[in-house]
């Protein structure tokens, strides 16, 4: 599986990765545009697998961590604190 830092232009790759950090009270218009950029990348899936298998925090593949946590509870995913599985 490739890290996100391995794909061959992204849609995010001149923005800033603090805003796929958002606050937990961040105004869904702004969720909304970062969900935004994620939606018509062509790695939108890839970057979303990697963010459910390594990712905590954040907003990976147009999934914010909420929606990755339950995706990795229904399919049994672990991540391990203080590891990846690159």
């Amino acid at each position: 599986m490739r890290g996100p830092w391995e794909f061959e232009d992204p849609r995010c790759k001149n923005i800033d990765t603090e805003i796929f950090y958002p606050p937990e009270a961040e105004h869904p218009r702004e969720i909304n545009y970062i969900l935004s950029i994620c939606g018509n990348c062509v790695h939108q899936e890839e970057c979303a697998d990697w963010g459910i298998k390594n990712e905590r925090f954040g907003i990976w593949g147009g999934l914010t961590h909420g929606k990755r946590a339950h995706i990795r509870k229904l399919k049994g995913i672990v991540i391990p604190f203080g590891e990846f599985s690159a």
